[in-house]
């Protein structure tokens, strides 16, 4: 019998998919890409890492940089707009463009952008590179949504966007962490540039995706 996620009703069978992972995410995708399934979660994970590195760097910044907290909640808020507004847009090219290469293009700007937020030397930069890493979420939502829907059969879909998902929650608890331990030993420049590194990497994997046909499912 096959191993899923979904058949987590015994202590017997989440231990199964726990002892065999690749087994249970088989199952999960049916006959759709594993491939494109651990890739899209990645770019999902990565993006949390500048985001909430920078929630919870946000008062060392704030000092170093000399403001006040009502012009670092506006940097956050202006960011946020920013990433509300390009949403519409992206949503738009996402819907009649290559979704995968716009993901792919994404995940290049959010990297760049988290490593320019370590080299900010003046205020003004940084709301620019801070306003720029908003990109990330706004091609996230609408291009894997429209991608996962074609990759994978509707009766898969629960499951299929339960992890991806659940790739949010990864990012989200890594990233303060990350970010606090690299910030207290090498100073709060530092997190930026090795948060990039994973986005680099997950990027050079998406360049393997294969774009689907639109509707397929």
């Amino acid at each position: 019998m096959s191993v899923t996620l979904e058949d987590t009703g015994s202590g017997g069978t989440f231990l199964s998919n726990f002892r065999h992972p690749v087994t249970a995410l088989r199952g999960l995708v049916g006959d759709g890409p594993l491939y494109a399934l651990l890739v899209l979660a990645g770019l999902n994970c990565v993006d949390e890492l500048d985001r909430t590195g920078f929630g919870i760097l946000l008062p060392t910044i704030r000092d170093y940089f000399k403001m006040t907290d009502t012009g670092i909640l506006s940097l956050v808020a202006l960011t946020a707009l920013g990433a509300l507004l390009l949403q519409l847009p992206i949503a738009i090219l996402a819907d009649r463009g290559n979704r995968v290469r716009l993901a792919v293009i994404g995940g290049i700007a959010w990297g760049v952008f988290s490593f320019l937020t370590g080299t900010a030397s003046s205020i003004l930069m940084l709301v620019i590179v801070r306003s720029g890493s908003g990109i990330g979420r706004a091609v996230v939502d609408p291009t894997h949504n429209s991608l996962l829907s074609d990759y994978y059969a509707v009766d898969r879909r629960p499951s299929i966007f339960s992890f991806h998902r659940s790739a949010n929650a990864i990012g989200q608890c890594i990233g303060p962490l990350a970010a606090g331990a690299l910030s207290a030993a090498y100073g709060w420049r530092v997190p930026f540039f090795v948060f990039s590194i994973p986005t680099a990497i997950v990027v050079i994997l998406a360049l393997r995706l294969k774009e689907p046909v639109r509707g397929a499912q």
